[in-house]
């Protein structure tokens, strides 16, 4: 079998991370917002910087809906412009995650909640638990 180098290729974290901070530059550039640490780096690797993965979906996603939402609604719905149409196609499948996310952590709360409340008095003591 010949030598193989597809170990080499990004992880899907390591490529979102990527991805992640190519749409942060594209859309800190255009709407004039200084550009966070370490995001000019990642977009420049193609391995991106995993460790900060979470944090630059945070500020992306933040940026899309915080105060100014309408600008950036101008720019990432621009059907001309493919780095404005990849942001947007981004930002739809990152709400879709959300929702499921949060879906999943609601009912977590709550079987949560529904076990705890199950517990007796001796049980709640036993476990140390003071809610």
């Amino acid at each position: 079998m010949p030598c193989r180098s597809d170990h080499m290729e990004p992880h899907a974290l390591e490529a979102e991370s990527h991805r992640v901070a190519k749409h942060i530059i594209y859309l800190f550039t255009i709407l004039s917002i200084p550009l966070p640490s370490g995001v000019v780096e990642a977009a420049a690797s193609m391995y991106g910087d995993s460790s900060k993965c979470d944090t630059f979906t945070r500020i992306l996603c933040d940026t899309i809906s915080g105060e100014l939402a309408a600008d950036v609604e101008a720019v990432m719905y621009n059907g001309r412009n493919p780095k404005a149409r990849q942001l947007a196609d981004w930002w739809g499948t990152h709400k879709e995650a959300d929702v499921i996310r949060r879906q999943k952590e609601t009912a977590e709360a709550a079987e949560r909640r529904e076990l705890l409340d199950s517990l007796t008095p001796r049980q709640r003591a036993l476990l140390n638990i003071h809610d």
